[in-house]
């Protein structure tokens, strides 16, 4: 007769007990030894599990991941707060929300797993320019609030956290009526240049009124396009600070038109390289000039790839020379052939990688050079020089390029001439 099977037959409400509570213990030893092993196969698996917040202790936080308790230190959350202290505000917003992290240590004696889930990646955000959002105050200074716009979008890309100045206030009274937890909104303003959000009009760290701002001009910047809340295209220049776009002959002589050809086809996501001409601090934006001819020659070919046009197929017409894409506003190599010398003409003007005679067309700061000019200059020009020009028509047998020759250029051949 087995061990329980005596204590049974002895048939006392103790002895009863005292085999439920055995018996108990030996299963919850079971279950605890099968779920730790399945913490170990995700450990080993590197297996992404769903968690949910439940508390907050001293230097970490206490979650619920499939059958037990977890812990996930601070340091290895999705975001961070420069106190920890700060996590009591946030908690409850964020708890039962569902966030994910991997095993880091399991460990039996006694039974504890450790996940981390600061390598987790949220979808990208932007936030967007004089937007303004809803925010948790995680910490109350004399000067101001310390907030985290991650409340706005329920946490799906983490936590903003930036410094809401007391001087938004046009009423003290109203900034003493808040306290820890509560929600306030606030305008973004962009980043100042350590990468910190700029929150509120008037703040010690407002690159409008700090001068920070006007260090920009006559450099270069990348302008990113995107959509607001209406849908409608805006630019964000360096992730720093709302822009327009300046485009006319006067700010941008050179590559005026092919500017605005390209200006047409920009799409949410594109950025471009442009040079600040100007800032407006009372709208707080950036002016700026796009004239980076790389930029603008992708935009176009992206914009128009090769296909049937109304007098017939580019892609038909002339196979693609490596590098060259030939759709209106493209460049390409073109080479000169001295083939009637002692005439008016004396030259042909050829497509390098297709032999395929082509029109030239001469331009100098935004006009078309005289027919003196231009006989002079053909004269001067070497047989088999290759010359850069730009693609501006397509006809149905016949390609038009123009060859924008600098000033310095021009002078020189026609110095050469006289």
């Amino acid at each position: 007769m087995g061990l329980f099977d005596g204590l049974l037959k002895a048939g006392t409400e103790k002895q009863t007990e005292e085999i439920d509570s055995h018996l108990t213990e030996h299963k919850e030893q079971d279950y605890v030894k099968e779920f730790l092993d399945f913490y170990r196969q995700a450990l080993d698996d590197n297996t992404v599990l769903e968690y949910t917040i439940h508390s907050i202790k001293q230097k970490g936080v206490t979650v619920k991941c499939g059958p037990m308790f977890c812990y996930v230190p601070y340091s290895r959350m999705p975001w961070t707060y420069s106190e920890n202290s700060m996590w009591e505000e946030v908690l409850p917003y964020i708890r039962n929300q569902r966030f994910k992290g991997l095993v880091s240590r399991v460990t039996e004696n006694p039974s504890f797993v450790v996940l981390e889930s600061d390598k987790m990646q949220f979808k990208e955000v932007k936030l967007e320019y004089t937007k303004i959002y809803r925010a948790i105050i995680l910490k109350i200074q004399t000067d101001g609030f310390i907030v985290d716009l991650g409340y706005d979008s329920n946490w799906e890309q983490g936590g903003f956290i930036g410094f809401f100045d007391k001087i938004n206030f046009t009423q003290t009274d109203l900034f003493q009526t808040y306290k820890l937890g509560d929600i306030i909104e606030v305008p973004f303003y962009g980043y100042n240049i350590d990468g910190k959000l700029i929150l509120g009009e008037k703040t010690g760290t407002d690159i409008w009124t700090t001068g920070e701002v006007d260090i920009k001009i006559n450099t270069q910047v990348e302008a990113e396009m995107y959509k607001n809340e209406n849908g409608e295209l805006r630019f964000i220049a360096d992730n720093i600070a709302a822009c327009r776009l300046i485009n006319t002959k006067e700010t941008n002589p050179v590559f005026y038109k092919r500017a605005h050809a390209a200006i047409q086809h920009l799409e949410e996501g594109d950025k471009i390289n442009c040079i600040v001409i100007s800032v407006n601090r009372r709208k707080k934006y950036l002016n700026l000039i796009w004239n980076d001819i790389d930029d603008i020659n992708l935009i176009i070919e992206k914009s128009k790839p090769i296909g049937n046009l109304a007098q017939g197929s580019i892609g038909d017409l002339i196979p693609k020379p490596v590098g060259y894409t030939p759709v209106p506003g493209s460049l390409a190599k073109i080479e000169v052939r001295n083939t009637k010398l002692g005439t008016k003409n004396p030259n042909q003007y050829f497509l390098v990688g297709f032999d395929k005679e082509v029109t030239l067309v001469f331009v100098t700061e935004q006009r078309i050079i005289t027919k003196i000019d231009r006989m002079m200059i053909e004269h001067n020009l070497q047989d088999r020089q290759i010359i850069e020009a730009q693609l501006s028509k397509v006809h149905s047998n016949e390609l038009v390029f123009e060859w924008h020759i600098a000033k310095q250029d021009l002078e020189r051949l026609l110095l050469l001439w006289a």
